[in-house]
C-alpha cells in the first residue's frame, strides 16, 4: 500500500465534508507505516491496534490524519477481506431492524406514498 501526500500551494475547501478514508494492505506493513509517520513526526491518531469483532476476525489497524485533520485508516488487507464478504443473511437481518423487531427506524406505513 502505499500513499504520499504532496501539498497542492493552498488550502483545499473541504466545504461541510469530513470522514475517513480507508486503504488496505498486508498487515505486515502496517508497523512499518507506523514508525515512518512517527520518525517523520506525522499525526497518529490511533496506534497500532487490532480491533475484535465478536464471531469474526480480528482486524488491524493505524489510524493517521491528513494535514487538514482527515483520517486515514490502513486496515490488514487479510482480516479486512474476512470481514468484507457479503453475508448471505444481510437483507433478512436489515429488513429486521429497519420495518420490524422491535428498534426499527421504519414502518411499513412509512414507505407508503
Amino acid at each position: 500500500c502505499k500513499l504520499e501526500l504532496q501539498s497542492i500551494g493552498q488550502d483545499v475547501d473541504h466545504g461541510t465534508a469530513f470522514g475517513r478514508i480507508a486503504f488496505s494492505c498486508p498487515k505486515e506493513e502496517l508497523p512499518v507505516i507506523e514508525a515512518l509517520m512517527k520518525k517523520e513526526n506525522q499525526k497518529i491518531l490511533t496506534p497500532l491496534v487490532s480491533l475484535d469483532t465478536p464471531g469474526k476476525a480480528t482486524v488491524q489497524v493505524v489510524i493517521l490524519a491528513d494535514p487538514d485533520g482527515h483520517e486515514i485508516c490502513f486496515v490488514g488487507d487479510e482480516a479486512f477481506r474476512e470481514l468484507s464478504k457479503v453475508d448471505p443473511n444481510g437483507e433478512k437481518l436489515l429488513d429486521e431492524v429497519s420495518f420490524g423487531g422491535g428498534g426499527g427506524v421504519f414502518s411499513s406505513r412509512s414507505l407508503i406514498m
